[in-house]
């Protein structure tokens, strides 16, 4: 019986380089989706990706208008498509302001996308308070000068009496009710200093 030589061939197998694979990235407290990156393939186990802790495989969720992607468990949770409507400001009847900051959050049911605006009354209010701070700001501007003239000061404008007569139409323009709250008096005008009066031929 002859022998039969078996050839054996030695056949190298070639294995192709991995390439990088999507993950996508969520913020570490809020869980937002905020981009997307590639995971290189571990060198050390070949079944392996390096895919850092706040990120993920798994592909974004489909999403609505007004939504984002949000991980909810972390990288081994599962993605939710939230309602995300932050910097949205609106109104409620009370006519104060709010401005969403939070995802989840949306507008209420009573809530107005449009500023009311105010009442004539809070109108008239505000405007009182403003010139009630002028009348303030203006009497110690007439101190100052009264005092400059008391004490023969250079920097003295107009003369005494103008400052004083000044004074007077100045806290005849404003006052203030029984609760403190300002109002310009029936009549009265706002008052012109003696430094803007036309001067006198």
């Amino acid at each position: 019986m002859g022998n039969i030589n078996t050839q054996v061939e030695e056949q190298q197998i070639q294995v192709p380089p991995r390439e990088p694979i999507a993950i996508y990235y969520f913020h570490y407290k809020t869980g937002e989706y905020i981009g997307t990156g590639t995971a290189e393939p571990d060198p050390l186990d070949d079944k392996n990706w390096l895919v850092p802790g706040n990120a993920t495989v798994e592909p974004l969720p489909e999403l609505e208008s007004d939504h984002v992607a949000v991980r909810i468990g972390g990288k081994h949770g599962k993605w939710e498509s939230m309602l995300d409507k932050r910097g949205t400001e609106y109104w409620l009847a009370d006519r104060s302001k709010h401005v969403i900051d939070k995802l989840g959050e949306d507008v209420p049911a009573n809530g107005l996308l449009d500023d009311p605006g105010s009442t004539q009354e809070e109108r008239a209010l505000q405007r009182a308070r403003e010139e009630h701070a002028w009348v303030k700001s203006e009497l110690d501007k007439v101190e100052v000068q009264l005092m400059y003239h008391w004490t023969s000061d250079p920097r003295a404008k107009a003369t005494v009496d103008q400052w004083s007569q000044y004074a007077q139409q100045l806290r005849n323009y404003t006052s203030t009710d029984d609760n403190g709250n300002p109002y310009i008096r029936d009549g009265e005008t706002r008052p012109i200093s003696p430094l803007d009066a036309p001067a006198q031929e």
